[in-house]
């Protein structure tokens, strides 16, 4: 626990009403439509967006993240829905190698090179604009929420031989 994880974890508690009503549901659908599918934000969660200079979508980080999914022995479902470098992928592919942590191919340190390598270097922008951009506060905390998790893993897996 650091500061960041309890203030993430702050904000989502203040941010999920005890009873949501379906006003609550119906406005986070749209500020999730706002945020992952129309741009509206101008928050987009591929990497390629924020890693590339005109912030154009399936760049090389996707490429590149395609070469890691396939050594591991996956592949994105259909890369014009979602592209390979999408966070869902991401944290996906984090977890296939985690459940597979046991065996002997693990390395914690191949892990947290493939975090600094990609999700590291462009999820702190992408929380720190949806925290600027978005009318309710849930996906914010959501954003902040996941890059601490993601800051916490990295520091655990950095002290692991």
């Amino acid at each position: 626990q650091d500061d960041a994880a309890r203030g993430a974890w702050a904000a989502m508690r203040a941010a999920v009403p005890p009873e949501p009503s379906f006003s609550d549901i119906e406005a986070l659908a749209v500020e999730y439509a706002a945020a992952y599918l129309t741009g509206a934000y101008n928050v987009s969660p591929c990497e390629s967006f924020w890693l590339d200079d005109d912030h154009l979508h399936c760049q090389a980080p996707m490429w590149s993240l395609r070469e890691v999914y396939a050594a591991a022995g996956l592949t994105a479902a259909d890369w014009r829905k979602r592209p390979d470098d999408h966070l869902v992928l991401q944290l996906q592919y984090i977890a296939h190698v985690l459940r597979r942590a046991a065996g002997a191919d693990f390395s914690s340190a191949a892990l947290a090179g493939m975090m600094d390598e990609h999700l590291l270097r462009w999820l702190p922008d992408f929380a720190a604009r949806l925290a600027q951009r978005a009318e309710l506060p849930f996906y914010a905390a959501l954003a902040h929420l996941t890059l601490a998790w993601c800051n916490s893993l990295h520091r655990l897996l950095a002290r692991q031989p």
